[in-house]
């Protein structure tokens, strides 16, 4: 029966909802009234049958959906279409150096400030092409590893992201950020990057944040969104980012302690980037 029932909610959570409320009618129109019908034939006894049938029935289907949600092309994909006709990433090796981590807020131009670091340091730049190494040495999707923490829902989202291939998808990502970090220096944007380089030398972690009307109006800007629409992708993206951090630090994502630098991009993406250059610069004045 606990099993019957967690297949239905799971699936819910990941968002297949037609897969969810499938498994509920199975459960409970197609099975239950044709068994429990089909046994009360036969007497009291054999009716209380319809229980455990129904239950295992039930489970059988949804362990079908389950093994097709594991090996569905989103999940994994063929090597060849990773690549999408370019060539494989691969790693930048960089001078000796600091590693910059980037954690921001949705709308703070986190990304942006990262990139501009990296150009005028002249080191590599990890974002998306973390993402894309990821995939490549996992045989992963890169948009199921790109949409981990946004796919998480706000229901069972600890469960979620404890299963197997989010598990999977996890640890390749984490592989990947340290291998970058072992190239030399470089700005790595996201993914808790100042986590899983907690023990690795010269790691800056920084946070980029912004008052909430400042973020609102960029969101706007970049993504076209209407106001109502900015304050529900802020407070959606960030829930998640928040999620995703303690699922795999423990710790509270954005609390300065967890910090080196902490920077108001409300200022603008040059002076923040500034900022940051001025506090990894051994012989700049302390801020």
């Amino acid at each position: 029966m606990v099993t019957s029932l967690i297949f239905p909610v799971f699936f819910q959570a990941i968002g297949s909802s037609l897969k969810s409320s499938l498994l509920t009618v199975i459960r409970t129109v197609v099975l239950f009234v044709p068994l429990g019908f089909l046994f009360s034939r036969f007497g009291l006894e054999w009716f209380w049958l319809t229980f455990p049938v129904m239950e295992l029935l039930t489970s059988g289907v949804g362990t079908l959906f389950y093994r097709g949600f594991l090996y569905s092309d989103y999940v994994k994909a063929d090597p060849q279409k990773l690549l999408d006709g370019q060539n494989a990433p691969v790693m930048l090796d960089s001078k000796p150096g600091v590693i910059t981590t980037i954690a921001r807020e949705h709308g703070s131009s986190g990304k942006q400030i990262g990139k501009l670091v990296a150009e005028k340091l002249g080191i590599p730049f990890y974002y998306k092409e973390m993402i894309a190494l990821a995939a490549h040495e996992s045989g992963l999707d890169k948009e199921f590893i790109s949409d981990i923490h946004k796919n998480a829902p706000d229901v069972l989202r600890d469960l979620y992201l404890s299963s197997h291939v989010i598990r999977y998808a996890i640890k390749a990502q984490n592989d990947v950020i340290r291998k970058i970090a072992d190239h030399g220096s470089c700005v790595i944007v996201g993914r808790a990057a100042d986590h899983v380089l907690k023990d690795h030398d010269n790691v800056v972690r920084v946070f980029i944040h912004a008052p909430k009307r400042y973020r609102i109006k960029r969101v706007m800007e970049v993504y076209n969104d209407s106001p109502r629409e900015a304050k529900r992708n802020i407070r959606r993206s960030d829930k998640a980012r928040a999620s995703y951090y303690r699922h795999i630090s423990g710790k509270r994502w954005g609390k300065p302690d967890n910090y080196e630098l902490t920077v108001d991009s409300s200022c603008g993406t040059e002076k923040s980037a500034d900022l940051i250059l001025q506090y990894l610069d051994p012989g700049s004045a302390d801020i």
